[in-house]
């Protein structure tokens, strides 16, 4: 027993350590130019990781608000800051959010919705400040974080600033959090935490006319989120009159657009060609 002990208090050092070493690397190889909280629950601070162009500019920028994925219980900002530091090399000012969780902070889904509004309430009200048009702020994000800001675009509530954001960019999104259709055995322990109220934070169920326009990323291997609910998202969008583009991997599973993995420059190069013909780019907003 002592011996079962020691290996598991072992390989949890391993695990933390692990951790550690992810946080500090991303930290040194994508630093942020800012760490600014736009929330306190509690004793619970939520920020925002900044990362600002280089280039100077007179004009207003436009923004791009990430969260990172995790199943609304674990992950790391850091997860999305390979898309913020390309997004910032491109003319954006780029935040990556931290939010409640369940793991560290006891958080149901609902109380993640609520941080990622929020985040974009703060974002929206020091545009000012941070030299950010922000009727030209996208959200995005993966799995569970895109969930969030596929809520921050589609769902209103009071409170919320004068417009939606300006497009959304969705990679292996948790669209449907009803739990009606099919949905991945592996994650249905998931469904508890939602329990009957699923659709009050299912994007799939709060689409309407005049949403922002959506690019949606995702594998057709995905275990986790069932591509048919990211195609039900795009054709109920389209029926609406929304513009949403679905680009599929035949071969990806859930957790693709990891950095690191061989599709992460195909999806760039179209995320970034999207922006650029809804015009959420900084040469559109310099016009």
């Amino acid at each position: 027993m002592r011996k079962l002990l020691t290996v598991a208090a072992a390989a949890f050092g391993l695990l933390v350590l692990g951790g550690l070493g992810f946080v500090l690397w991303f930290d040194s190889a994508y630093e942020p130019n800012r760490v600014v909280e736009y929330a306190r629950v509690g004793d619970t601070a939520l920020v925002l990781h900044i990362f600002t162009p280089a280039a100077e500019t007179d004009g207003l920028r436009p923004a791009a608000l990430l969260f990172h994925g995790g199943g609304w219980r674990s992950g790391l900002p850091q997860q999305s800051f390979h898309t913020a530091k390309l997004l910032a090399q491109h003319g954006y000012v780029a935040a990556s959010a931290s939010y409640r969780l369940k793991y560290s902070d006891g958080a149901t889904p609902f109380d993640c919705v609520d941080d990622a509004k929020a985040a974009y309430r703060w974002l929206w009200e020091h545009a000012g400040e941070l030299g950010i048009e922000p009727t030209r702020i996208v959200v995005g994000g993966s799995s569970a974080g895109g969930h969030l800001a596929a809520a921050v675009a589609l769902i209103e509530g009071p409170g919320d600033p004068p417009e939606p954001p300006a497009a959304m960019l969705l990679f292996n999104a948790a669209l449907d959090t009803s739990f009606e259709a099919p949905t991945a055995a592996r994650i249905q322990y998931i469904a508890e935490e939602f329990g009957e109220r699923g659709r009050d934070i299912s994007p799939n169920h709060h689409i309407r006319p005049g949403a922002p326009p959506a690019i949606v990323f995702h594998g057709a291997k995905d275990g986790m989120v069932p591509i048919e609910h990211a195609r039900a998202f795009c054709e109920r969008m389209q029926e609406a009159g929304n513009d949403c583009e679905l680009v599929t991997y035949p071969d990806a599973s859930h957790g693709f657009y990891n950095l690191g993995l061989p599709l992460v420059d195909d999806v760039n190069t179209k995320l970034l060609a999207f922006l650029d013909r809804h015009q959420v780019t900084a040469s559109a907003v310099a016009r």
